[in-house]
């Protein structure tokens, strides 16, 4: 089952002339170099088992569930760590540097940080943009599902205010 094709070309010459080249790498993808009418065009194939590519399962494409089921443990393993909720405070306000981050939560270390956003990244919490700098500079900014989680957090708040 054919699911995506990445397509490149480069003009090379004047004389219409097809060629095309396939190759396999060992893995799902499939390689094509076509050279037609002067032009170089490089294919690349992906193809996947029946049913595995799933919107559903996309980090940014929410689900409509039937039946809610009692979720709370997953949702804790996205968002249960120590320093996570403090994470996510200060990324409600907007995309935040790694050292502004630090600043901003003076109790967490350097390596409970890294951990943390490593961990809200694979969960699709956050989006982390690397630039090409000297020192690197590394932004974080929360994804359609991290800002989800703005009116839980303030829930939370609420709840706290009225009863602690």
């Amino acid at each position: 089952m054919l699911i995506g094709i990445s397509l490149q070309w480069n003009r090379i010459s004047d004389q219409p002339l097809l060629y095309a080249c396939f190759y396999r790498d060992g893995s799902s993808e499939i390689f094509v170099t076509l050279l037609y009418e002067g032009y170089l065009l490089y294919l690349r194939l992906l193809a996947f088992e029946e049913g595995a590519f799933d919107l559903a399962a996309n980090n940014y494409v929410p689900k409509k569930p039937d039946v809610i089921d009692c979720n709370i443990e997953k949702t804790l393993d996205v968002i249960g760590g120590k320093w996570a909720f403090l994470v996510l405070r200060e990324l409600f306000c907007g995309t935040r540097r790694f050292g502004e981050l630090q600043r901003l939560i003076p109790a967490v270390s350097p390596r409970a940080l890294t951990s943390t956003l490593r961990h809200m990244e694979q969960k699709g919490v956050l989006e982390r943009k690397v630039y090409p700098t000297v020192p690197v500079t590394v932004e974080y900014t929360l994804t359609p599902k991290g800002e989800d989680l703005h009116q839980i957090i303030k829930e939370m708040k609420l709840w706290a205010a009225k009863w602690t």
